[in-house]
């Protein structure tokens, strides 16, 4: 979301809330609110804890989920880390 904040939505309850991004809350993300555009986990089944915060211009910030920080970045969107992700 472009406003600082993020959404929680559980379908089971149907639950839907918009908190702000805030130091304790997707801590030290502060920096880059009005540049997130999208963020991905890879295999929530895997032991990778990592969610994968894009940013605009071709930046991406690695985020470790069990620890509530931001564990690096930004870093560089490229054909090395994400093969195919950028157009030409």
């Amino acid at each position: 979301m472009s406003d600082g904040k993020h959404f929680q939505f559980n379908y089971k309850s149907n639950y839907y809330n918009q908190p702000s991004i805030s130091p304790t809350v997707w801590s030290g993300l502060s920096p880059y609110l009005d540049r997130i555009i999208t963020g991905v986990q890879k295999d929530s089944n895997s032991d990778d804890n990592y969610f994968y915060i894009f940013l605009t211009g071709n930046e991406y910030i690695i985020y470790n989920l069990q620890m509530n920080r931001m564990h690096s970045g930004p870093h560089p969107v490229n054909e090395v880390n994400w093969p195919g992700l950028l157009r030409d």
